[in-house]
C-alpha cells in the first residue's frame, strides 16, 4: 500500500499504478481520490478555523462538491 501510495502521490494514473504494484486499479482510484477529497477537507477545515468557525469550512466544502 505504502508503495501505490508512492506512485499516486508522484502523479502516476491509477490504471499505471495499478499495472505495476499488482492492487487492484478501483482499489488505487479510490486511494487516489480520498486522497485529494482529504487534503481539499484540509485546507477548507484550516480556512474555517481562521475565522473562526468550521460550519463555514464546511459549508464552503459542500458548496465546492456541488451539494
Amino acid at each position: 500500500m505504502k508503495r501505490a501510495e508512492w506512485f499516486l502521490n508522484n502523479g502516476y494514473s491509477a490504471k499505471r499504478t495499478s499495472e505495476i504494484t499488482g492492487i487492484p486499479e478501483d482499489l488505487c482510484e479510490v486511494m487516489k481520490n480520498g486522497r485529494s477529497e482529504n487534503r481539499a477537507w484540509q485546507g477548507l477545515e484550516d480556512e474555517g478555523r481562521q475565522a473562526g468557525s468550521i460550519r463555514k469550512g464546511q459549508e464552503r466544502f459542500a458548496e465546492n462538491r456541488g451539494a
